[in-house]
């Protein structure tokens, strides 16, 4: 996989070369989002380092907990989403209230009004997960 360019929403760096010569390609700082530019090629081929037994489970937690939801309130559905997403990287707060159809501000003054924050949820979440994993005897602590 070659990238067509990548995106960082940091500052450049006084050095930048160690970044083109990780990527192979164009280099762009202080951009809106982190982003890399795939060809459709790229994008179609298999992910070898998937896991399916852990996409499993992930799947078996995220739809456990929706049989328990019912009627979810924003925390509940944020919990969802970043558990959906957890097996890709750590999932970023914008993505999660734009899958959630709202915008970053409304979604921090409704976690706000639940008395709770996203990184709360996301450390939830991950213990959670966790836990579960632990108590699989198929997984080591490696």
């Amino acid at each position: 996989m070659q990238p067509q360019a990548v995106e960082f929403v940091d500052p450049e760096p006084a050095d930048a070369r160690p970044y083109v010569a990780a990527f192979g390609c164009p280099v762009r700082f202080g951009q809106p989002r982190n982003r890399l530019l795939l060809t459709n090629r790229d994008l179609e081929m298999p992910l070898l380092s998937s896991d399916p037994v852990l996409f499993d489970m992930h799947q078996r937690v995220i739809e456990s907990r929706l049989v328990r939801l019912g009627h979810a309130s924003t925390g509940q559905r944020v919990t969802e989403e970043i558990i959906h997403r957890l097996h890709l990287g750590e999932p970023r707060r914008e993505d999660i209230a734009s899958s959630l159809a709202m915008a970053d501000r409304t979604l921090q003054r409704r976690l706000r009004e639940e008395d709770t924050n996203f990184q709360q949820l996301l450390d939830d979440a991950r213990r959670d997960l966790a836990q579960k994993y632990l108590a699989e005897d198929r997984y080591t602590l490696g």
